[in-house]
């Protein structure tokens, strides 16, 4: 990817020339420092919006070019309503278990009530799973502001934490998840719609993504 020319800093090599080193089951990379600042993107202008739907429009592309094995349909599994019931009561269960509550758990509790009335009001209205989805390949699996660095001109510099690319996605799953991470509001849910559409036509310049895949994707989201 650093080859391509993409802000993707390239991994330091040990001391036999690898470029990941394995402790145990554990595998481990690391990379130079890069200078640079993390900036939320309702912060960002219209022109950083487009700019980063371009680079995961690039990302999307280069790895399809490096990893063409990935590339092809692929099926999204939804929960079952059955089985994001049964995640709730264990959580409500280690909760229950705990001798004395702190802030946390009671936060996480009430957390807990509002999915389970809200799974309850919309379970029924779960999507379809078993159509194949595409175009789909290896994506960077975590592509949000926290993982991108900005330097002082208002350029991408570094796309980090990569360790999730292994998993091949559906390339509208990821351009909807993104859109969610970078401009909805953290307290109302609320996307920013004019930074959302910049970002996503950006996208849409570089993958051809039409308006059905990416209504399905973000409705397999919701």
């Amino acid at each position: 990817m650093t080859a391509a020319g993409l802000p993707v800093p390239a991994p330091l090599t040990t001391n036999a020339g690898q470029t990941v080193l394995h402790v145990d089951e554990a595998v481990f990379a690391a990379v130079a420092w890069v200078d640079g600042e993390h900036i939320a993107g309702a912060r960002w202008s219209l022109r950083q919006c487009r700019q980063v739907g371009e680079l995961l429009g690039a990302i999307h592309a280069g790895l399809a070019q490096a990893l063409p094995g990935g590339v092809g349909p692929i099926v999204h599994r939804v929960p079952e309503a059955a089985q994001a019931k049964a995640d709730l009561d264990h959580y409500q269960a280690l909760i229950d278990e705990r001798p004395r509550l702190d802030d946390f758990d009671r936060a996480a509790r009430a957390q807990l009530s509002a999915r389970r009335e809200l799974l309850e009001s919309v379970g029924h209205l779960r999507p379809d799973d078993s159509a194949a989805l595409e175009p789909a390949g290896y994506v960077h699996g975590y592509f949000h502001p926290r993982n991108l660095l900005w330097d002082r001109s208002g350029q991408v510099v570094a796309v980090l934490d990569w360790d999730r690319m292994g998993r091949r996605r559906a390339y509208a799953y990821e351009l909807a998840r993104s859109m969610t991470l970078m401009f909805a509001d953290p307290g109302t849910g609320v996307v920013d719609l004019e930074r959302a559409a910049a970002f996503t036509c950006a996208y849409r310049g570089v993958v051809a993504i039409g308006e059905e895949q990416l209504l399905s994707a973000l409705r397999r989201l919701w």
